[in-house]
């Protein structure tokens, strides 16, 4: 599979920030495929809508784990599943991360998807999205996130490496862009060197939003979460926590 770029948005950040143009994407690709996967495999699932509450044409799918396979294949079945029956999706995400190259499919899934129906991303206080997870937060409409959420932004690596590749670190960078993230932004973190050495540039949700104009969260969750009430009469099986 071949990925050309020829959104306008990265072509300026390319030529903004100063990057070689040319990409060895399906090389890069073939390497994160051959890297096997360890982690836990990921859960989705679909529950009750976030807002419009009682609404049935609105679907929540919660994901927790790694932007990696079967991520995309996932929301392109429950794309199919959904196609017809509802106008608004909710990805309710908690990622710390994955590939580059399955950012890129999973980024061309929600695009897909977006044509059909609306697309609204979150990340709640004390959740993470970290790394390729940006890009898939990018593809709603409208992206909520707490306060207190947690972000990280670091150069692309190779398997088993910390040391960020220039190619794949590029290509991160151009799907950011080409995604909407505020190139007078990324320009700023590559000018910290955030892109160039083993590491990572933490953030909160407040500070993404109030302080660095990036472009990514159009919306801050309130900090007050309030829960369902616990009272008597108590399930005698549980014990004290």
């Amino acid at each position: 599979m071949a990925f050309r770029w020829t959104n306008e948005p990265a072509r300026r950040f390319r030529d903004r920030c100063r990057w070689p143009i040319a990409l060895l994407l399906v090389s890069f690709l073939t390497d994160r495929a051959a890297q096997p996967v360890h982690a836990e495999p990921p859960r989705l699932g679909f529950s009750e809508p976030i807002s419009d509450a009682g609404d049935p044409r609105t679907v929540l799918v919660r994901y927790q784990g790694p932007i990696d396979h079967p991520m995309a294949g996932n929301l392109e079945e429950i794309g199919k599943q959904i196609s017809g029956q509802h106008t608004a999706l909710i990805l309710d995400l908690d990622s710390q991360g994955g590939t580059v190259a399955h950012a890129t499919l999973v980024v061309e899934v929600l695009n897909q998807l977006r044509g059909k129906i609306t697309i609204h991303t979150i990340v709640r206080n004390g959740r993470k999205c970290l790394s390729a997870c940006i890009p898939v937060f990018m593809q709603g409409q409208r992206r909520q996130a707490g306060g207190a959420s947690v972000w990280m932004f670091h150069g692309a690596c190779a398997p088993y490496s910390n040391v960020p590749s220039e190619k794949a670190t590029q290509w991160y960078l151009e799907l950011l862009a080409s995604s909407g993230v505020s190139e007078a932004f990324l320009c700023a973190l590559k000018a910290k060197g955030a892109f160039s050495g083993p590491g990572g540039f933490w953030m909160s949700g407040y500070e993404l939003f109030h302080e660095q104009e990036a472009g990514i969260i159009t919306e801050l969750l309130p900090s007050w979460q309030p829960e369902p009430e616990i009272s008597p009469p108590f399930d005698r099986q549980l014990r004290p926590r």
